[in-house]
């Protein structure tokens, strides 16, 4: 077991995201607290003290409410695992939820950005896709702005 050279707080919140939708998916249906050690694990912590469980804790209702996990009462289990689950409004409100208001980013950038949020480490050709085609839906919906390949969330 790798022992994580970083505190919790170095940590930026779509690492511990990703941290959960890794542990999610490597887990099945467990106990809240056996999950959020299993998610400490994940992201290289040999313990899990107080300000580490309370990070991931608060972490896990994000990642609920991105549909990334499922809580129950007093368990966690993976709800999405794949980009296909998402409605493409949904993941246009994931893209608004990592674009700043009137702020101009690049489409590959914005696709990195709310992949991340939604707890993907990386950017494979299906999410590539899938967030384009909500990209291209939002400029025509009037929710996105767009010249060339610079977008922006109006």
């Amino acid at each position: 077991m790798r022992s994580s050279s970083r505190s919790i707080d170095e940590f930026e919140y779509d690492e511990l995201i990703q941290g959960i939708r890794s542990a999610a998916q490597a887990n099945g249906e467990i106990s809240r607290d056996e999950f959020v050690t299993a998610v400490a694990r994940e992201l290289g912590f040999a313990r899990t003290g107080s300000k580490i469980h309370d990070a991931i804790d608060g972490a896990i209702r994000a990642a609920a409410r991105r549909g990334i996990v499922q809580t129950g009462p007093g368990t966690v289990t993976a709800a999405r695992t794949r980009i296909d689950d998402w409605s493409r409004d949904e993941l246009v409100d994931a893209l608004g939820s990592v674009m700043r208001r009137r702020a101009e980013y690049d489409r590959e950038d914005a696709i990195k950005l709310a992949a991340s949020h939604l707890g993907f480490k990386r950017v494979g050709k299906n999410i590539d896709a899938a967030f384009r085609s909500a990209i291209n839906g939002a400029i025509r919906g009037g929710v996105l702005g767009y010249k060339g390949d610079a977008i922006w969330r109006e």
